[in-house]
């Protein structure tokens, strides 16, 4: 019999799922299921449809499941911004599945991130590419606090604090943050724009920098731009699937201004995010732009105007330079989540029983 694990990455708009073979310490090659998942129900039928995929001679020793979205470990309870309504999970509900639940482990996809990153260093992966900073600089990534962000279909950040213990040796603590939720201010005359339109349909009074900084946010920053210049031949982006892929993609071809100008807005606002991180945490270990859409991105944002905005601080100029900024080329939650499982570091997560 093969042991296995069983480990589901719960995205906003993606979910993926792997089973690892514990015996040969890597992922089943068969094994690699993407599922487009917005509500519990359809999560549900996609583990139940994975756990029957399940050969017969293979045994479920772990379950982990990162969710990409804040966890109440003493409500017991899992809220999903990005899905639609009913948005919270319970654990009750989860013990309900098909999972052996005394062996099922929850943890924020964040933290799981935090944990992929430093698997990474541990291994001296050559997966990041430098976006600034001095390449003596690169050799310090082992040390100091780190700083994750990751835009995608929402904003995501998790600060992971250098702790020195007693025998000398160091351990990482991840933190992950809500402030994306908090009210963004004006960066420029450009964005001012967008927020005064933004605020004029807005539910609450106040704009945030998910607003911005998020799929649907790059898809506010174009309708908005459209707006100002009276353009009208949207409808073949808006109507796409994934609009916000289509902005982007046509911006990294050049061939739209427009789009061009929105997916630089955007990353404008991410740098300015980036900037109150990196003050608030002190990265001296780097800086990472991680997920799928700074991959896909990569390219532009090495020639938008992120930096220039990271950058603006006259006051605390000196110490933003101080930190490097990196781009991760490997993905980060699966490989946390592997580094958990071989570092039989469970206690790093929430047993569901």
């Amino acid at each position: 019999m093969t042991n296995i694990a069983l480990i589901i990455d719960v995205g906003g708009t993606n979910t993926r799922a792997n089973l690892y073979d514990f015996k040969r310490n890597k992922i089943t090659k068969y094994a690699n299921f993407n599922r487009l998942i917005s509500s519990k129900i359809n999560l549900s039928e996609f583990i139940e449809e994975i756990i029957k995929s399940v050969s017969y001679k293979e045994v479920i020793k772990a379950v982990f499941l990162a969710f990409a979205g804040p966890i109440l470990y003493e409500d017991r309870l899992i809220t999903m911004s990005n899905w639609k309504s009913p948005n919270c999970i319970s654990f009750d509900e989860i013990q309900n599945w098909s999972i052996p639940t005394d062996k099922t482990y929850i943890i924020n996809d964040l933290e799981a991130g935090a944990f992929g990153l430093i698997s990474l260093i541990e291994s001296s992966s050559t997966n990041f590419e430098i976006l600034y900073g001095e390449a003596q600089l690169k050799e310090n990534i082992k040390n100091g606090n780190k700083l994750i962000i990751l835009p995608g279909t929402g904003l995501g950040c998790v600060g992971i604090v250098e702790i020195a213990k007693s025998n000398k040796s160091t351990v990482y603590k991840p933190l992950s943050i809500e402030c994306q939720h908090t009210t963004i201010p004006h960066i420029n005359k450009l964005q001012q724009m967008v927020m005064s339109l933004l605020l004029k349909n807005a539910k609450n009074s106040t704009v945030t920098w998910e607003d911005f900084i998020s799929g649907r946010g790059l898809v506010s920053i174009y309708n908005s731009l459209t707006s100002k210049t009276h353009r009208v031949d949207t409808t073949k982006i808006l109507k796409t699937y994934d609009p916000a892929e289509y902005i982007a993609y046509n911006a990294m071809t050049g061939e739209d201004k427009l789009c061009c100008e929105s997916l630089n807005l955007y990353y404008q606002c991410l740098g300015r995010f980036a900037q109150l991180m990196a003050l608030t945490f002190k990265p001296s270990g780097g800086i990472f732009l991680a997920g799928s859409t700074s991959i896909k991105n990569k390219t532009f944002i090495q020639h938008s105007d992120f930096l220039n905005e990271y950058l603006n601080n006259s006051t605390q100029l000196h110490l933003l330079k101080k930190f490097p900024i990196f781009i991760v080329l490997d993905e980060l939650n699966i490989n946390g989540m592997i580094w958990l499982l071989k570092k039989k570091n469970y206690q790093l997560t929430y047993r569901l029983t």
